[in-house]
């Protein structure tokens, strides 16, 4: 039986791959795409790196593995969330059912395998590793091996590390990922011919970055509104035709037999308009804020911080010496507002007040019983409160063009199924690209990110190449969750009981329907301890969480 390569692609979409690949600057993704199975690839329903991965790891929802976006809901307060990691992914990622079946698998930069966990095989972790750990691979000792080989390998390339407000600091951004392209590549390239594997897998996360920063420039090479580097006009193509190169060279080292599967977490496009969805609930009534009109700027952070800290002495807020030292810039407002509000979001919100409020996964109802300062009955009234909102949100128009802000709204239990859906949002909202945005401080309903010129579309991509896939084949459909079943099929492995995602039809002999009724085994991850980051590890990853825009 042969061996299975997954090369993930994040934010890749075929709105760019497609006319490449005419233009002739893509070969080796044009021979898949033209040569083997493809198909758009639906994202989780939050088109979101977090959840995505998790879902093409485990084929499950997020409802069965617990992770909606970059922050889980903590258990013992439901206003707080801590970010996610490996040991947040509650249902048995490929990895470890590979495992279980005594199969080998090469797992390289993942953004959710921080901490590194034991497998068959060998791990390098991704974008959720810190700077300061002193280790990022299985077994431990392959890091060292790892950085002799590439000394400049690096898991994430971070944009608060550059001034992107400049021309220069652009440049010097996008070069730099360049620089993270090749030399993943050449890693995976090492690691690929020296270790044993029957799957492989290797993520590449610069098309995401630098279609977050540069999509502008894909049709309007003049939309940065700024002096004009014009040598990063084509940098998104560029970019593209890098990661070509690294495949094809990844491609040459494969044995003979292995099945080629390209996939990426989520599609792309551009970011025109900001919806604010707490500034929403708050001018309809829903939601309540306690401090934000008396500092509507929040223009004196020095003012606004005894104010802060006057409420969370009497409130006993986690607002500690040990969390704020060496974190806080009191020249930059804007940093300094960013911060304070992620403190003290209890403090902003007049729990006694509120209906409803947001995050940037959903609306999640303030529900008695549930959250700790609740006030809505479950039932008829919180049904009926949904309900109104959904009606409320699917006629919302962008007053710019009057186009619908929501193709759709539904609700979160008929969405996301399994153990975990209780930390899903109450209402789901599904965008065209991009997702509302949960600040509480702003003053607009709508707005602009100037940041953010691209941003998520729910279709991805999925292509399929080798021996024995099909040829010239598109598929009508293809979730991320099928990912997980069609590589264990792959491999004669049967679907656990839990798995929703399908066995996709890419194989020359068809799909056997005995195999394909056939469970066997759980995804059910056992009971373990979820690891948090340390106080000084969190303010690290946030900050560059919130320089991809991930975070407000």
């Amino acid at each position: 039986m042969g061996k299975v390569f997954i090369v993930g692609l994040d934010g890749a979409t075929f709105d760019v791959l497609n006319p490449l690949i005419k233009m002739g600057k893509l070969p080796n993704l044009s021979k898949m795409l033209q040569a083997g199975t493809s198909a758009i690839l639906e994202s989780t329903p939050f088109p979101h790196s977090a959840p995505a991965w998790a879902s093409c790891l485990t084929g499950v929802n997020p409802g069965k593995h617990g992770v909606f976006g970059f922050g889980v809901r903590d258990e013992k307060n439901n206003y707080r969330f801590q970010l996610v990691n490996s040991t947040s992914i509650r249902a048995k990622t490929l990895p470890l059912l590979l495992t279980e079946h005594g199969k080998s698998t090469g797992l390289i930069n993942e953004p959710l395998s921080y901490p590194p966990y034991p497998i068959h095989g060998f791990m390098v972790s991704g974008l959720m590793t810190p700077l300061t750990a002193s280790h990022f691979t299985f077994p431990p000792e392959l890091r060292e091996e790892l950085l002799q080989a590439v000394p400049d390998y690096v898991t994430e390339v971070s944009p608060d590390q550059f001034d992107l407000k400049e021309s220069q600091g652009e440049a010097a951004y996008a070069e730099a990922l360049l620089a993270s392209i090749r030399a993943r590549a050449k890693a995976s390239r090492i690691l690929m011919n020296q270790k044993a594997w029957d799957v492989l897998m290797i993520v590449f996360t610069e098309l995401d970055r630098l279609q977050h920063s540069f999509w502008g420039r894909i049709n309007n090479p003049s939309s940065s509104g700024q002096k004009e580097d014009r040598s990063l006009d084509a940098i998104v193509s560029r970019t593209y035709e890098e990661i070509d190169t690294a495949f094809g060279d990844l491609l040459e080292d494969l044995p003979a037999k292995t099945q080629v599967i390209v996939v990426s977490d989520h599609g792309f496009g551009p970011s025109e308009r900001t919806f604010y969805m707490n500034r929403f609930l708050e001018e309809h009534g829903y939601l309540k804020i306690k401090m934000v009109r008396r500092f509507p700027s929040l223009r004196s952070p020095q003012s606004f911080m005894r104010r802060i800290f006057q409420i969370t002495k009497i409130s006993g807020n986690h607002l500690t010496k040990s969390e704020t030292a060496g974190t806080m810039n009191h020249r930059d407002p804007k940093n300094f507002k960013k911060r304070v509000e992620g403190w003290v979001l209890e403090d902003l919100v007049d729990w006694s007040r509120t209906k409803a409020f947001a995050d940037q996964y959903g609306i999640r109802i303030n529900m008695k019983g549930r959250e700790p300062k609740g006030i809505i009955a479950p039932g008829k009234e919180a049904e009926a409160l949904i309900d109104k909102l959904k009606n409320q949100l699917i006629q919302l128009k962008f007053p710019h063009n009057g186009k619908s802000v929501f193709a759709d709204v539904q609700k979160g239990h008929s969405v996301y199924l399994g153990p975990y859906a209780d930390r899903a949002p109450d209402l789901v909202t599904f965008t065209e690209t991009g997702f509302p945005h949960p600040s509480y401080t702003t003053k607009d309903v709508f707005g602009k990110l100037e940041s953010m010129k691209g941003s998520h579309r729910r279709e991805g991509v999925f292509l399929a190449w080798g021996e024995g896939i099909r040829k010239g084949k598109r598929l009508e459909r293809a979730s991320i969750m099928d990912i997980t079943p069609t590589v264990c099929y792959s491999l004669g492995i049967p679907r656990t009981i839990e798995m929703d995602g399908v066995v996709l039809d890419i194989f020359e002999d068809g799909l056997d329907p005995k195999r394909l009724l056939e469970r066997s085994g759980t995804s059910v991850r056992e009971k373990g301890d979820v690891i948090p980051f340390t106080p000084e590890e969190t303010s690290e990853i946030e900050a560059k969480l919130r320089g991809l825009g991930y975070l407000d």
